[in-house]
């Protein structure tokens, strides 16, 4: 082959090495576009033989290396280093000694600073501001706790809560803001009342927040069997009306039907022995023994499953103001008093810490229009406008602002300050 550069034209050549040994001589130019022939210029031209025509230009990127899942990745990388080291423990056990640290050790929960939650209930407001119409609002947080004096049992916060989520639903969402809305939205329905009991002697396998969710699952699958597609709301309630002491969980199902459909309320007993069967099947299936339902031919004790319903406005009021109630103060002082109690203060107060006892099904799954108790989602349903969440401020403020005017109620627990900033109205 000719060479086309001049002496002057030549530099140095680099010496690479072929895969299969010898040296090649390559001719550094800047404008050169083509690699050579093997032996240019020192010896005989390239024969077909050659293979070092298969070697990457010297000038060209290296070709990236495949890529490898990334488990394999991480595989090879680890199998290049410490082999020695890795022969004497596993890949698994090094991996989670040394990469991933798992602490076996959960925090221990604090009874007594868990108990005292509710000597800081209602001493701080939620400060809120709209940006639509620049107003302040204020509304006072609780602690939410049964045992507080302000917000467990009848007639206190948790009970007023709750009843106002269940008019909610009853209100498509809307919350409903005086008495005569809520005779309103109570008159467009009329409700089917089943109440899931458990036998006394098989109560103990559902004292824990486990045990509680199964039964609630049990009485969930039976409605859903037997009257597919209702808009059903259920209540889970652990003691009774005559015993605080004794653990005795029940769960109470509403089913709301939209009045004016000719829906027959009687059910014939047909229908009832087929409730009473699947939910008899469904505690055996929990582990209960010697129960039955009263289509069933097995021996057992027949199982307690109580129906009623209502069809006025009033009590369909009724149904909800009992069927919400919560738990108070009165029970936490029943237990403290009794020499077993203990047991009951532990399941109530730590087991079931965040417990959901108000659940919706069926139709009413999805629609849940108060998920969280988000004083935020409250303020917006009532005032009609987005707000968001810019402090907290003292109740004694709170106080002095009503005191002095500045405040004014619009709500339970819910007060305005109005914008001094005066916005020029279209004309």
């Amino acid at each position: 082959m000719i060479n086309k550069l001049s002496p002057d034209e030549k530099k140095s050549a680099l010496f690479l090495s072929p895969l299969q040994g010898g040296k090649i001589p390559y001719i550094l130019d800047e404008n050169l576009r083509f690699r050579p022939e093997p032996g240019f210029d020192d010896g005989s031209p390239a024969g077909p033989l050659d293979k070092c025509w298969n070697d990457p230009e010297p000038w060209a990127p290296e070709t990236p290396p495949e890529q490898l899942p990334l488990i394999e990745q991480y595989i090879n990388d680890i199998s290049d280093l410490g082999r020695d080291e890795w022969l004497q423990e596993s890949y698994l056990e090094h991996l989670t000694q040394t990469h991933i640290p798992i602490c076996d050790e959960t925090p221990e929960f604090d009874l007594k600073s868990e108990m005292s939650t509710p000597e800081k209930c209602s001493k701080v407001y939620n400060s809120l501001y709209a940006r639509l119409s620049t107003n302040l609002y204020h509304v006072l947080l609780h602690c939410m706790k049964f045992w507080c004096e302000k917000c467990g049992g009848k007639k206190k916060k948790i009970h007023k809560r709750r009843k106002k989520l269940t008019y909610r639903k009853i209100n498509r969402g809307k919350t409903i803001m005086n008495r005569a809305e809520i005779r309103a939205a109570a008159g467009r329905w009329v409700i089917r009342q089943f109440v899931f009991t458990v036998p006394e002697k098989d109560r103990y396998r559902f004292m824990s927040r486990e045990g509680l969710n199964k039964l609630f699952g049990v009485a969930r699958r039976t409605i859903k069997d037997l009257f597919p597609g209702s808009r059903v709301h259920a209540y889970m309630h652990t003691v009774g009306d005559k015993d605080l002491l004794k653990f005795n969980p029940h769960v109470n199902v509403h089913i709301f039907l939209p009045k004016g459909e000719g829906v027959k309320l009687k059910l014939s007993p047909e229908i009832l022995d087929a409730v009473k069967d699947r939910f008899a099947r469904g505690l055996r299936n929990l582990g209960c023994s010697d129960i039955r339902g009263p289509g069933e031919s097995i021996t057992g004790k027949m199982v307690d499953v109580h129906y009623s319903y209502a069809s006025k406005g009033r009590k369909v009021l009724h149904k909800i103001n009992y069927m919400t109630r919560p738990l108070g103060p009165e029970h936490l002082e029943a237990w403290r008093q009794n020499i077993d109690g203990q047991k009951m203060i532990d399941l109530h107060v730590q087991e079931l810490k965040g417990f959901q006892y108000m659940r919706s099904w069926d139709r009413w799954a999805g629609c849940n229009y108060y998920d969280t108790e988000s004083t935020i989602k409250e303020v917006e349903s009532v005032i009609g406008e987005p707000v968001e969440h810019i402090g907290f401020t003292p109740a004694s403020d709170i106080q002095k602002m009503i005191t002095a005017g500045i405040l004014e109620k619009i709500g339970e627990d819910l007060y305005m300050q109005r914008s001094k900033v005066k916005r020029n109205r279209s004309p």
